[in-house]
């Protein structure tokens, strides 16, 4: 049996693979809820439209609806104040906004909702793809994904907290700092670091990058014992 949404309207300011993914999910789940989104990307807006993923897709906030309940911002990290800000200023109706960001403590520094009628609850599902865009998107990217949301003794935060749970998220409430320190470790650390390694290969020769190969071939993960000559 579908259970009651505690959310009428939730808006999506960007709708690339996580957007589009969270959307799916709750369209699963919650099939009543109406969803209405804002990407100025026009093949992102087609396809989404094209393949039922959404059907209220505006280009600018000039006809985006003003009665959301929810809105998940899903821009990249340097738009996401900027998309806090105006979607404050733009919904009329008290509204929970939310991210998806990876950082969270610079956010909730310098953010501030308190002379308004809205919260900012920031989060951040810890799944997703390497891959980016719409046409990636998949109810099942993020489903049973752990979700951490930065702690608030509000109403609003266990509503958002409860409504998580029910599309099989394991919810972790943690401080913006927490989260901060936490996914420095588990994931931008060994990002970077990836990305470094990848860096250093286009600094070999042709004939060292051809040597290379083979040392990062099938060996690579297999257990190698050394054993002494004797």
């Amino acid at each position: 049996m579908t259970p009651n949404p505690p959310y009428k309207h939730i808006g999506f300011i960007g709708f690339g693979v996580m957007g589009g993914s969270l959307a799916l999910l709750i369209k699963d789940i919650y099939p009543k809820i109406k969803l209405s989104i804002l990407e100025p990307n026009k093949p992102a807006a087609i396809y989404a439209k094209a393949n039922h993923i959404a059907s209220n897709i505006f280009s600018t906030w000039d006809h985006f609806p003003q009665d959301l309940d929810l809105a998940f911002v899903c821009t990249p990290i340097h738009h996401i104040k900027q998309s806090i800000q105006t979607l404050a200023q733009h919904n009329k109706t008290p509204l929970t906004i939310t991210d998806i960001g990876s950082v969270k403590n610079n956010l909730v520094q310098t953010i501030d909702l308190n002379h308004t009628h809205h919260n900012y609850i920031p989060g951040h599902p810890m799944a997703g793809s390497e891959k980016s865009g719409i046409q990636f998107a998949h109810k099942n990217l993020l489903k049973e994904a752990s979700y951490i949301l930065v702690e608030q003794p509000i109403t609003a935060f266990k509503t958002l907290y409860n409504f998580l749970l029910t599309l099989h998220f394991n919810v972790l409430p943690l401080s913006a700092k927490t989260h901060d320190q936490l996914t420095a470790i588990s994931s931008h650390t060994p990002y970077l670091m990836a990305c470094l390694t990848t860096y250093l290969t286009t600094t070999l020769t042709p004939k060292e990058q051809t040597q290379l190969k083979p040392v990062l071939g099938p060996e690579i993960g297999r257990a190698h014992v050394w054993t002494p000559v004797t």
